[in-house]
């Protein structure tokens, strides 16, 4: 069994492994980079570290996630880079096969 954090995304419930999650975060307005591809939100600033904002939604063919000052942000570590996800909302820590 591993711990995974689960979210939402539109009205699908995925989630990530916990040993991935570095935090939950709130909303941060991405500044959008020009001819970046339509999975990149943008970019933000978190502690002078910057982030690349990836659009789960559109990835996963899903209905645009409507965003404000409470949307939920999952930043993640992989083994290249770390990132963030805005989802539409987070639950309990909790333990998958």
């Amino acid at each position: 069994m591993i711990s995974v954090l689960p979210f939402h995304l539109a009205a699908q419930q995925y989630a990530v492994p916990l040993e991935h999650v570095l935090r939950v975060v709130p909303m941060l307005l991405p500044t959008q980079l020009p001819g970046a591809p339509a999975n990149i939100a943008g970019v933000v600033s978190i502690h002078g570290q910057i982030l690349p904002v990836i659009d789960l939604a559109h990835v996963f063919r899903l209905p645009e996630l409507k965003v404000d000052l409470w949307t939920p942000m999952i930043w993640l570590s992989t083994s290249t880079r770390e990132l963030l996800i805005p989802v539409s909302s987070v639950e309990e820590i909790s333990q998958a096969v």
